[in-house]
């Protein structure tokens, strides 16, 4: 297909797109909520889950440079999950020591 061809479908999309769907596209991705961890709890599953990835994987057979990104996941994830581990430590500790 020429480029005056994929010029015309373009136009013909967005006619479609306006017709059905007169609202802005980036109106609607303004109402997309993202939610990120911020229970301990979230982020120590999400480091769980992050090992989980990389546990199988054969590290000798990684070139250098994913060697170093299996090697930093597992550097975050063990920071991560000692601050939330102590996070969670803290609270309960606490309140237990506030409730005596």
């Amino acid at each position: 297909m020429r480029k005056t061809t994929f010029t015309k479908i373009d136009k013909l999309l967005d006619a479609l797109i306006n017709f059905y769907a007169p609202e802005p596209i980036d109106d609607l991705v303004e109402d997309i909520l993202y939610e990120e961890a911020e229970r301990p709890s979230e982020i120590i599953t999400a480091c769980a889950n992050a090992m989980g990835v990389i546990d199988g994987l054969d590290v000798g057979m990684l070139n250098n440079t994913d060697q170093k990104r299996v090697n930093k996941i597992r550097r975050k994830a063990l920071r991560l999950t000692e601050i939330s581990i102590d996070a969670i430590y803290d609270t309960n500790i606490e309140d237990n020591d506030s409730d005596s």
